[in-house]
Parts: C-alpha cells; structure tokens; sequence
C-alpha cells in the first residue's frame, strides 16, 4: 500500500514513510525506513529499481507497486497474494524451489544474513525487520549462528 508520497529520494537512498505495518496495524503511528543506494552497481540496486520503475510507468501519483496485465497495461492494485506468486516465480526462474520461499522469507533471510555479519546486534536487525521481540527476532535467524560457539576457540 505504499504511496508515491512515501517515498522521499536524497543522495544516500530513499525514505520510505511506512503509516502501517503488520506491528501497526490500526495506523497509529507511521515510521521511517531508509534504503541505502547499492555499491555493488546499478544492476541490483533496489534505489535505481524504483527510480527506473517510477521513470518507465509514468506513475506520479497513487500506490507505487501495481499489478501488469498481460497486455501490459499498468493497473492500479496489488494484492498480497499477487506479490507471494511473484516472489515463487522469480525464485524458480532463479533456480530455488518456489515451496521453499514467500514474503516471510524475504525477512527471516535479511535477519539471518546480519545476524551473520561481525558487530550486529539484535537490535540493529530489529531495527530493519521492525520487530519489538528479542524473542520473535531470534526465531527469525536461522541457524546464523550454529558454529558460534566455544569450540571455534579450539581452532580445529
């Protein structure tokens, strides 16, 4: 449901205004996300993506993601069932069994990615997943730090 006025461009990325969300449900609060332009190169830049999507759909006002039909004409909702079949698809056109992954995947694997990395903390990823719960973040990362444990001291 994310608006073209939620997003906000600045040199580092892009701000994204989230007014509600799975832990907001009733709208009570909107929060702030940002997303940070790539330095791995325009390819897979999720900044780029958007600015390019926004440039090619002409879209300049109302919901920025929206459904294609097949004569490619640009409609005015998704639904979330349409972003879990999109998420299948591109995962079986990149080699993954699509039973294997949905939207929940997306954020169990960013969690578990910087559970991996040296110097993140649990609140840092709490920070980017929106999560309140210690509890419900460690259930998130999976097995991120299975072989963080005292044995590594023995350097076997």
């Amino acid at each position: 449901n994310l608006d073209v006025t939620d997003f906000e461009s600045n040199l580092e990325g892009l701000i994204i205004t989230i007014k509600k969300s799975k832990t907001d449900q009733k709208s009570l609060g909107s929060h702030k996300k940002g997303i940070r332009k790539s330095s791995v190169g325009p390819k897979y830049c999720p900044v780029i993506s958007y600015e390019n999507w926004i440039k090619v759909s002409g879209i300049n006002s109302g919901r920025v993601f929206r459904q294609i039909d097949n004569s490619n004409t640009i409609l005015e909702k998704l639904s979330d069932k349409a972003v879990a079949l999109i998420i299948k698809w591109r995962s079986k056109k990149a080699g993954i069994d699509p039973k294997k992954l949905a939207g929940h995947s997306m954020r169990s694997g960013i969690a578990t990615v910087l559970a991996r990395q040296e110097g993140v903390t649990e609140t840092d990823i709490k920070k980017v997943t929106g999560h309140r719960s210690t509890t419900i973040v460690q259930g998130y990362i999976q097995d991120a730090e299975i072989f963080d444990n005292a044995t590594k001291k023995l350097d076997l």
